[in-house]
């Protein structure tokens, strides 16, 4: 308990200063863009973390919701091996596609910006092994809390993120909401974590609210997947910030948003370790409960 609780403070420590620099740079060292948006293009450097942020933390419903739905199988670990097998395979494909563009030059496909979409998958897929081993090695009633956390936290991300996006689209597009693809893909995806909850809260018996809310938390990650590359498949008036050939910002742009983007996942950390830490105490309380019969 007490090193849970000292990582929380680690955590929130480090997101309180890397916010409060984070802030510094945003108002007082980078430079404002006048070409496009002008001032409002400032909330891009927390205004992304977050979206980020509540990626990861959907993420983690996905992986704790697959674990839990494998750990039914008495073969769990022979079926993480075999998933590490084929994520390394796939990890190796996505670089050798990427290197192959590289080479012959080619970074946009039928209006798609391949390359970037190659290195995220990369990304993603080096950094799913060791988290799904992570939660295999967890019990099924931690796996299902994890899961929970991460819905309830990316929600969190999530409805902070669309108040600053309305907020952007009410300055730079004078309207408080427009059906653009990434818009209306993320306000899907914030319906289905909702949807997550109030099934979770519909369904008495534990295993089956484990199950049903675990199948839903895997679905719903394909929106997730969706809103990410919305902007780089569909036609869409909200803004790229980045390209492999061009990233757009000047290097004082780019350190501020790196900084804004630790500062936003240490708050994420802070804020899991307490969730969890919470949830497996109110756990222990109904535990004892039952056993003095009520």
């Amino acid at each position: 308990m007490s090193l849970k609780i000292g990582g929380f403070y680690f955590y929130l420590v480090t997101a309180f200063l890397l916010t409060v620099a984070g802030l510094i740079g945003t108002f007082f060292l980078t430079p404002l863009e006048v070409k496009q948006i002008g001032f409002s293009q400032k909330i891009f450097y927390f205004h992304v973390p977050m979206a980020a942020t509540s990626a990861v933390a959907f993420g983690v419903t996905l992986l704790g919701s697959i674990a839990y739905l494998m750990k039914d199988s008495k073969n769990l670990y022979r079926k993480a091996i075999r998933l590490t097998k084929a994520t390394a395979i796939a990890t190796v494909i996505a670089f050798a596609l990427r290197i192959t563009f590289n080479i012959m030059g080619i970074e946009v496909l039928g209006g798609i910006d391949v390359r970037l979409i190659l290195l995220i998958a990369s990304i993603s897929l080096i950094t799913l092994v060791p988290v799904f081993w992570f939660f295999a090695f967890l019990t099924r009633e931690n796996m299902d809390t994890w899961a929970s956390v991460g819905a309830e936290i990316g929600l969190l991300f999530g409805s902070m993120l669309l108040v600053m996006g309305i907020l952007w689209t009410r300055v730079t597009w004078t309207v408080w909401w427009t059906w653009d693809p990434r818009l209306t893909s993320y306000l899907l995806v914030m319906l289905l974590y909702s949807g997550y909850f109030v099934l979770r809260s519909s369904v008495d018996s534990a295993h089956q609210r484990a199950r049903y809310s675990a199948a839903l938390g895997i679905v719903s990650y394909i929106a997730v997947i969706f809103t990410m590359i919305s902007t780089r498949v569909l036609r869409s008036a909200h803004p790229v910030i980045f390209t492999l050939s061009d990233p757009g910002v000047e290097s004082s742009m780019l350190i501020t948003f790196i900084v804004a983007m630790f500062a936003m996942i240490a708050l994420f950390g802070a804020m899991i370790i307490v969730k969890v830490t919470i949830n497996n105490l109110r756990e222990q309380i109904e535990d004892m409960k039952d056993q003095l019969g009520g």
